[in-house]
Parts: structure tokens; sequence; C-alpha cells
């Protein structure tokens, strides 16, 4: 399976992850309390000597059938990422159990016979399946992060968000080791280098934030994991070649990262015109243990022969036209910049180009496009930009073809032939990038009125067209109220009517709930399956009170809608179905999220967790609002169901349902 060598980067987190990935849920157990104290370890062992000691331990012992199964399960995690041949053999030998979900999507990911769409299907039932099994550890949470590694590099950025922010809620409170690595799952999306300035400075931010946490809690490897994405960034996106230094600086012996830090720093040096610094960072370099995947070894070997080039040394150029297929875009989009500005052979010049066109060929491939449509207005804009970009190299790698021409020929004819192909291609250029440019702004009118009357009420969007709100604003703080509504026993009921008849039924339900939430001034932030999260107070801010009240109203109406819809659906469908809503009111961060690939307005933060959580603890036909919400209302309305502990939260929380009997006046 191709996906295998396109992991790289994520396992490189996950790797850097292991010795604090201890939450490996139930399974885990006898080796943690049996095992692992009979190892002798250290105080700090790192995670290879802890498997030499593990592999020795299970040789020379005999052990119950339990405590067996969680060691030989910590081997092979412990091993993926270190001994690749030893981890085959493995995984050949040791046989999941049916319900222990994190290693069987571990072995999933290896099953050569799956395609895309089937892995990743897998994973995501996996990691539903844990999140019902195993709830208040983070086992979901890391099986999600091993997906989004597949997902974002097949383009899929719209699938990739949903699972991210799902699995952000699905955390418990203590798991901040990996609540950071998911969190640096979306900063590696935001830092794109073919994003706007302003959200690849969000995920910068990311990275900065996840930095500072990490030295405070004295995890410096982490940290400087993040130091270097910051300084990575800085070099690709924005060229700062001071500020990319400074972030190098802090990278520890201690990160995997140190090697590419000290090849980076090198590359500012020698671009602001410090060659002795550069060759020192360059002595410090050394490849020969370094444990990463022989594809990102040999674009850091080509780095290295950019750099000995410009230092006037000796070096091997043909490594950078020879790079794996499964080299990231930033990396393939800079290296070439910097390959075309040194002297090259007319064979070596034509290599890279050549190579750049088929890297976008291959991103632009039916495929990527039908995974990029799913983040809807991601396609038109990856495409044209992707496009212009191809156009640039295709020019000169035209114009080389031409050049050999003319040395072969010498013939003052084909002199002059080729500067009018030349020319003609230079005009030519000039007249596609007007025709693209109105097709980006074409666009941009789109997005302004087709897509975003489908999610936010018309009022607003005639606020936004005319400029007067907006949607793109920076992420901050706001108090706003969520509402979750979701149709009790979907999906069993869903086996019952088939594909067809489920998607005819749930555009019915989706026409039915945006209109109502439309008609209540609300925000659909998602849709997710039969769930619709709603927002109030944010793009638009009205006062807490407002809030809750159009969102009530708007929980009656949907309830009140579900009457009717039933006697349709009943003889349509041959089936009925009850709501159940939850509301909160609190402090979130609201703001654009994602890049011009893949965007969301949306809302991040507890506040949207305990919406989610109460909901789901709702009964059918009920309304449970959280205690921020209920206070705003008359107390009429509302009655108390006293203190309830919350699934993944500390402490309890004081829960309120609307009256039902004031149901039937509502609407």
């Amino acid at each position: 399976m191709k996906s295998l060598a396109y992991l790289g980067l994520f396992f490189v987190l996950l790797s850097l992850s292991m010795p604090a990935r201890g939450d490996f849920g139930r399974y885990s157990i006898p080796y943690q309390q049996n095992v692992r104290p009979r190892l002798n370890l250290s105080a700090t062992p790192g995670t290879h000597d802890e498997r030499l000691a593990l592999t020795r331990f299970l040789v020379e012992h005999e052990l119950p059938e339990a405590e067996r199964y969680s060691a030989e399960r910590q081997l092979v995690f412990s091993t993926e990422f270190t001994d690749r041949e030893a981890f085959h053999k493995l995984r050949q030998k040791v046989r999941p159990k049916p319900d222990d979900y994190m290693l069987q999507s571990t072995l999933a990911q290896y099953d050569q016979s799956l395609t895309y769409l089937q892995l990743v299907e897998k994973l995501e039932k996996y990691f539903e399946l844990a999140s019902e099994a195993e709830p208040g550890t983070s086992v979901a949470g890391w099986i999600a992060h091993d997906t989004l590694a597949i997902m974002t590099e097949n383009y899929d950025f719209g699938r990739a968000s949903i699972l991210v922010h799902k699995a952000i809620a699905s955390l418990p409170e203590d798991a901040w080791v990996l609540r950071s690595l998911l969190l640096g799952a979306i900063a590696r999306l935001y830092v794109d280098p073919g994003n706007s300035p302003a959200i690849i400075r969000q995920g910068v931010a990311i990275y900065a934030d996840t930095e500072a946490r990490m030295r405070q809690r004295g995890r410096l490897s982490e940290a400087s994991d993040s130091a270097y994405n910051q300084g990575v960034t800085m070099l690709f996106a924005f060229g700062d070649d001071r500020k990319a230094l400074e972030h190098f600086a802090r990278v520890d012996r201690s990160s995997l990262y140190y090697q590419d830090a000290n090849i980076f720093a090198a590359l500012s040096q020698v671009r602001t015109g410090k060659p002795t610094e550069a060759q020192v960072r360059l002595q410090q370099v050394d490849l020969a243990n370094y444990p990463e995947s022989p594809g990102r070894i040999h674009f850091l070997q080509c780095y290295m022969a950019i750099i000995q080039k410009r230092l006037g040394q000796a070096a091997d150029l043909d490594l950078c036209v020879t790079l794996p297929e499964s080299t990231q875009a930033d990396v393939i989009q800079h290296m070439t910049d910097e390959i075309l500005q040194l002297p090259l052979s007319t064979a070596q010049e034509f290599a890279v180009l050549k190579q750049f066109q088929n890297f976008y060929r291959k991103k632009i491939s039916p495929q990527n496009k039908q995974r990029m449509a799913q983040s809807v207005d991601g396609l038109e804009l990856a495409r044209t930009r992707a496009e212009l970009d191809r156009s640039r190299y295709e020019s000169k790698i035209n114009r080389i073809k031409l050049d050999l021409a003319h040395k072969q020929s010498q013939l003052t004819s084909y002199v002059a032939l080729s500067t009018i192909v030349v020319l003609s291609l230079v005009s030519f250029g000039l007249w596609r990038r007007q025709v693209q440019q109105h097709r980006i702004q074409k666009l941009q009118q789109y997005l302004q009125t087709r897509i975003l009357s489908r999610f936010l009420p018309p009022a607003l969007v005639e606020e936004i067209r005319l400029g007067r709100s907006r949607l793109d604003e920076e992420p901050q703080k706001r108090t706003v109220t969520i509402v979750f509504a979701d149709l009790v026993d979907f999906t069993a009921k869903a086996e019952l009517l088939g594909p067809e008849r489920t998607a005819r039924f749930l555009n019915q339900w989706m026409r039915i709930a945006t209109d109502i939430i439309f008609e209540e001034n609300g925000t659909i932030d998602k849709f997710i399956g039969d769930c619709v999260m709603v927002i109030y107070g944010a793009p638009l801010e009205i006062t807490p009170k407002a809030q809750v009240e159009r969102a009530v109203a708007c929980a009656r109406h949907l309830m009140a809608a579900m009457d009717d819809q039933n006697k349709i659906w009943t003889r349509d469908f041959g089936v009925s179905f009850q709501l159940r809503v939850g509301v909160n009111l609190g402090e979130a961060i609201v703001g654009s999220f994602g890049s011009e690939k893949r965007s969301d307005y949306t809302v991040i933060g507890g506040a949207v967790n305990l919406a989610s959580r109460i909901e789901n603890m709702a009964e059918p036909g009920q309304i449970l609002l959280s205690r921020s919400a209920a206070s705003y209302l008359d107390p009429s309305l509302v009655s108390s169901l006293g203190t309830r502990p919350i699934r993944g939260m500390q402490g309890a929380q004081e829960l309120f349902q609307v009256r039902l009997e004031e149901l039937q006046s509502a609407v």
C-alpha cells in the first residue's frame, strides 16, 4: 500500500511521543503493572533500552496469557518506528484481540490489500468503537492521530478537519501531550506555504503555544520539535532567514529534528552571508545514525548538496533530481527554487523542472480533485494555484527543449523559430494568468453567495457580501451559545433504509433544520451525519440573553417540526424519529481555521465539548441546558435535574430541561 511511503512526518511526531504514550487502553495494564516493573530499567530509560529489555524478558520468562499478550503488544508499538524488520516479523506473530482497536488500527495501516478509502473508513470505524469501548482514555485519540497522516497526504482536508476536532473533544483532561500533537496536526495543515500569510501565522501560533506549554512541563524534546516547525515555516513560507535561525537555535540535541535543524540553519546562514557559521552547522550533521525513513534522509542530503554548492564546494546535485514520490509539497516547491539558482547542466535543469511538473500532475489527479472537492471551497483555489505554478515551470521546460533543438541543428532559422515560440509562450502565459485571475474573482463571488447561503441566514450573507461582517477574522475568545440537535437511533434505522433512501431522508432532514435555524438567525457550524451544530453570538455579536433565547426557540421549533414530519417519514420511509437537543453558553475560540485549501468558520473549546456531552445525555424529545444557559431564561420555563457527572470532564454539572408542557405553545 502506497500510503506507507508518506507517513514519515506524522510518524516522527508519533515516535517522539512514544515515551509518554502510556495510555494504550485496558490491554496495556498487565504490562504496565506486572511486566515493566520486572525489567530492571533505569530511572529514565529510553524507548530503545526498554524495547531491548522487553525482548530479552519475553525470551527468558514464561508468562500468563494476558501478560504475554500485553507485553508483545507493547513491543509491537515500540518497534514500529525503530526496527522495521523486527516490526514486520512481530506483526505476523501477534494476533490482536477483537476489541483491541488500537492494535487493530496499527496493523491495518500495513495491509497492502486496502485502498485509501477502505483504509480510512476502517480506521474511522476503529476510532468510533474505541471512543465507546474505552471512554476516558487516549486510545481513540491515538488512532485519530495516525489516521490524520494518511488523510492529509491524500488531500482529504475536509475529512481530516472533522476527525481532528472530534478527536480533541474525546480526550480526557490530562491527555495534554496527545492534545498538543493533534493541535500540531492542525498547525501542519495551516503552515503549508500555499496558504495566505494570515492563515500560516495561525499555525505558527499553535506551534508557539505548544512549545511554551512543553517547556513549562520540562518536555525539552517536544518543545524543540515545535521550535523546529516554527523555523521551517519561517524559512519555507516567509523566506525570513533571521527568524528561522532564532527558532532553530532553540532545537535541543534530544529532538529527532536536531539534524534537520542544523541543515536548514546552515541554509539560512549561507543565504544571509555567513559561510563560516554555515560550515560549522554542516559539520554537526550526522545522518549515519538518523532513525528516519530513507526518503527523508534523501531530501536532507539534497539540501546539504545545495549548501555545499553555494559554499563553493564539490557536491552531487543529482541527488536532487531523483527524490522519492513521498517528498512533501513544501519541500518540492522550495527545493526547486533553490536548485534553479545554482549553475546546472542542461540535463540537470531539465530533470529538476520535470520532477516539479510530475509532482503537480500527481497533486491534481482525478482522485485528489475529488477529495479536495469535499472541502467545498478548496478545489478551485488549490487547482488554480497549482496550475499557475505548473505553467510557470512548464514554460521553462519548453525553453530547454527549444534550446536543445537549437544546439543540435545550429541553423539560424531554428534560432528565429525558438524566439517566436518563447515569446508566444510568454504571451500565452500572460493571457492565461488573466483568465485565472478572472476565474478566482468568479470563485470568490460564488463563495460569498452560493456557499455562504448554505450555512448562514440570508441577512448575514448580505452583511458579509457588503463588507459589514467577516468570516475570515483571526480566531478570538468570545461568549457564544452552542446547540447540538441529534436524531435518536439514526444509525440503526439507517441500516434498514439502505444507502439511497438514507440519503433522501438526510436531505429532507437537513433542509427542514436549515430553514428553522435560519428563521431563528442561527449560524450552522456543520452537519455531522444526522446531527447539526448551531452557533449563536458569532459571527454577529448579540447579548448572552438573546443568544440563549434564540437557541431555545430554535430547539423548540425543531422539536415541533418533528411531529408533522414524522407523518411524512412514516408514509415514505416506514420510520419515525425523535430529537434530542443540548444547549450550552460559554467562552470559546471563534474564527476561521484552516487554509485556502480547506477553511472552516467554527468554534473550538471546552464550551463546545460540554454542549456535545449534554446533548448525548438528553432523553428522546428532551432539551437539556447547562446552568450557564438556563440562568438567562425565565425560571418558569425550565426545571433543574440536579448535578450529574460529565464523561471526560472533571466535576459535575447542574443540568436543566425545558418544561415539556411549554412546548405545545412554543410555535
